[in-house]
């Protein structure tokens, strides 16, 4: 069966996932102060910044280091990680986008982060260990 689309639209998916992304790493200071109760010390405040941080930033690595991958075409024409990158990435997009306007706390973004950005990186460095090393795709 031949699914026609699916690599321009991972393509497009991985860009969208990174730009919510890098949004919310430029804009996190609302997101953080949602996460906190109204009477916070500094000190909390400068914890949950680092761990949103860490967060935002191990999923943009695991989305860059995936977007490699498929450029490199390691995974390009391998037709389930397609679907289930696309199928992840447009989740995380949407669901980051309410995520910053409804302004949730920071429990939600670990479940978005370990759902949509850590299963399908985990799943793309199986398919190009695959590839690389057994020369045939999945």
């Amino acid at each position: 069966m031949r699914l026609n689309g699916l690599i321009p639209a991972r393509f497009l998916v991985l860009l969208s996932h990174l730009t919510v992304l890098a949004t919310m790493l430029w804009a996190r200071d609302p997101t953080i102060k949602a996460c906190l109760p109204l009477d916070y010390t500094d000190s909390e405040y400068d914890d949950k910044d680092i761990e949103f941080i860490v967060g935002l930033s191990l999923a943009l690595g695991f989305c860059v280091l995936e977007l490699l991958s498929f450029m490199f075409g390691l995974s390009m024409f391998v037709q389930s990680q397609n679907l289930l990158s696309i199928g992840a990435h447009f989740s995380a997009s949407v669901a980051l986008v309410y995520y910053l306007i409804d302004s949730y706390g920071c429990a939600e973004f670990w479940w978005i982060f370990g759902f949509c950005s850590a299963f399908p990186f985990v799943v793309e460095i199986v398919v190009a260990i695959a590839a690389i090393k057994f020369n045939r795709r999945l």
